[in-house]
């Protein structure tokens, strides 16, 4: 079995609140370029989007994802590993997915909002 020391997992905590304190400078000057190019357009804030986004990223990602790799490894390989060190690296990528998401979905809501428009 693996241990994780106190100074891992406090460094795990602080490094987890330092991303999504990010997350959030990120949703915030988002949103203001958005607010700012796309004025008229009737869709989704960012912010709603990207609390969609993160909480899609949180149940699914972080939460089923990582229990179900953690499962796999005790269940299937017999080797125990901390849930902190499956769900840490799994935290660092919600921290490239979750910006990255709300941006492709952002556009994806200008784009179809122009579509139908168009069609109207």
């Amino acid at each position: 079995t693996y241990q994780i020391s106190n100074l891992a997992r406090i460094l795990i905590s602080i490094i987890s609140f330092i991303v999504m304190l990010l997350i959030s400078v990120f949703t915030y000057l988002f949103n203001k370029h958005i607010n700012k190019k796309f004025k008229g357009e009737k869709i989704p804030s960012v912010y709603q989007i990207s609390f969609i986004v993160l909480f899609i990223e949180l149940i699914f990602t972080l939460l089923i994802n990582t229990t179900m790799k953690w499962v796999f490894y005790e269940l299937i390989l017999g080797q125990t590993a901390p849930f902190e060190m499956i769900l840490f690296p799994a935290l660092l990528l919600a921290f490239i997915y979750i910006p990255l998401n709300t941006i492709v979905v952002t556009y994806l809501c200008i784009l179809s909002s122009k579509a139908i428009r168009l069609r109207n």
